[in-house]
């Protein structure tokens, strides 16, 4: 029943009933949206880690590249002076 300890007549029972099934609908549709959310940030999460560890690469490979080329200002003076 909606409201317990209340006693309704039979004629509020489709009432009764519509509004169980409407909450049902609500806590499903509220359980949708929490489990959607879930999925969305820990997607997020997955691209930012995915990112960093994209950047970190590329940092680690110009770092490597540079120390087997020398400095930062080697390798600039060496492009100027092509």
């Amino acid at each position: 029943m909606a409201f317990p300890g209340i006693s309704y007549g039979p004629s509020a029972a489709p009432y009764i009933r519509i509004a169980e099934l409407r909450a049902q609908r609500e806590a499903a549709t509220e359980q949708r949206y929490a489990s959607r959310a879930r999925r969305v940030a820990s997607e997020s999460a997955r691209a930012r880690q995915l990112i960093d560890k994209v950047s970190l690469s590329a940092t680690e490979r110009m770092e490597q590249r540079f120390s087997e080329n020398g400095s930062l200002k080697d390798e600039l003076q060496q492009s100027l002076s092509r």
